[in-house]
């Protein structure tokens, strides 16, 4: 991403001033690329550690008691089966309890989740209407009974529980573990070729990040559904306290602030719905980018300063983390407007030589630090977890590793909107069919997923 501009300064259009401009702008640019290359460092960090095994937890003995809470916004194509496969969990039926929190619903939302087996509490309130203001209102009202509820699992609507995933969540809590969040894997992996890109993002960060931060013994970053948070934590904490509009982001960060654990159990396996149209996708990472960009120097910031003053590597981690997003925004906007700058300036001064080398370097750049990096990311991830990927044919998930990249143009473009947005509001997400997890595990599971 840099290009040496001493070739430049001698030329007829050159005066002295330009030739400090040029310069000042390439020491910009030299500071640009060290930052950007710190904030993906993690990741290829991570991706070398990919085959170490993460943690495992003892088949506990003890059956506790689970509440399931789920905020659901006009959510009645889906919410049905989401409950389904919480109430056929190969667990006591008695020991999971199921909480639908109807938050600004318009539909029959609350009319389907309690036919369908849940209670349902309704929160109507037209200034607070992110989902952490659900989560608030609801753990108002649940950490006041006396029920043995002994820990939560916090589920999106469109989500759906692998049969084994509360076994395999009370096998860690049964071992000490107070927060946590599990597999995230996809249930419309073959819907269409961009669905399956998303889907292999999720994948990805399940084997190089979670899976690495797992086998380190450091803490993860919860993503929204599939957490487990104890209810001693609820009490410590007063509550749900994360109210932004990336409040499961907030939820970490505060918690690793007071020195909570948040783990990751590999075996606890769940299933949503991942962005199937290129309209969904932008939305939904703009304003995941409006969200961070704000968590990112209200706390994750500040995890620099711990880091230097505890040597603590969780809390370096957080902070690299969470630098991915200005960095998303730095390098979809410096490196564009600088390049064009120095192609105009080549073109403008007749320096043809000049001009052919910037472009074999921007090339260079492209293929060799973009597209074949994210490319071998791709494969590798479905190389390693084919066996979890849900599609009938293995061949049919190359298309998604080789578009790989150009997802992740989308992804930083539309982080980087956000970055820069005014504001961002909650939009309705569409579904695209509602499904079981038994008819979504026998059309899949079983398959020829072999290489």
């Amino acid at each position: 991403m840099y290009f040496n501009c001493k070739d430049l300064y001698v030329t007829k259009y050159n005066g002295e001033s330009m030739t400090t401009f040029l310069r000042v702008l390439e020491i910009i640019n030299y500071f640009f690329i060290a930052l950007v290359s710190i904030g993906f460092l993690p990741q290829f960090f991570y991706i070398i550690l990919t085959f170490l095994k993460p943690k495992s937890y003892k088949k506990s003995q003890v059956k506790h008691t689970f509440g399931v809470v789920i905020a659901a916004r006009n959510e009645e194509k889906v919410i049905a089966e989401t409950i389904n496969s919480i109430k056929n969990q190969n667990y006591p039926e008695d020991k999971i309890k199921i909480f639908v929190i109807c938050h600004n619903c318009t539909d029959n939302t609350a009319e389907v989740a309690t036919k369908a087996g849940a209670e349902v509490l309704i929160n109507n309130s037209d200034k607070e209407r992110r989902k952490g203001y659900a989560l608030k209102y609801a753990f108002n009202n649940l950490l006041n009974r006396d029920d043995g509820v002994e820990g939560y699992f916090i589920f999106d609507a469109d989500s759906l529980m692998h049969p084994d995933f509360v076994s395999e969540m009370n096998n860690a809590f049964d071992s000490g573990v107070q927060i946590a969040r599990g597999y995230c894997n996809s249930k419309n992996y073959n819907q269409n070729i961009f669905s399956s890109i998303t889907s292999l993002y999720a994948i990805r960060d399940n084997r190089f990040n979670c899976r690495a931060r797992s086998a380190l013994n450091t803490s993860q970053v919860l993503i929204g559904s599939g957490m487990m948070i104890s209810r001693k934590t609820f009490d410590e904490i007063g509550g749900w306290d994360c109210t932004s509009i990336s409040e499961d982001a907030e939820f970490t960060l505060k918690r690793i602030a007071e020195n909570k654990k948040i783990e990751y159990v590999n075996d606890a396996i769940y299933y949503d719905e991942m962005q199937y149209s290129l309209k969904e996708t932008f939305q939904r990472t703009r304003r995941m980018g409006y969200g961070l960009v704000r968590l990112f120097f209200s706390n994750a910031l500040p995890m620099l300063g711990k880091f230097f003053c505890t040597f603590k590597y969780v809390y370096l981690d957080m902070f690299l983390n969470f630098l991915f997003i200005p960095v998303a925004a730095i390098a979809c906007t410096w490196f564009p407007i600088y390049y064009i700058f120095l192609i105009s300036y080549c073109v403008l001064s007749g320096n043809i030589l000049m001009l052919y080398e910037i472009g074999m370097l921007i090339l260079y750049i492209v293929v060799f630090a973009f597209l074949i990096p994210f490319i071998l990311q791709g494969f590798l991830a479905i190389i390693l977890e084919r066996k979890r990927i849900l599609v009938k044919n293995f061949r049919s998930l190359v298309p998604s590793a080789i578009f790989f990249p150009l997802f992740m143009l989308i992804y930083a473009v539309s982080i980087t909107c956000g970055v820069f947005s005014y504001n961002c509001k909650w939009e309705t997400n569409r579904h695209a069919k509602s499904i079981s997890v038994d008819k979504l595990l026998a059309d899949n599971y079983g398959a020829d997923n072999s290489c």
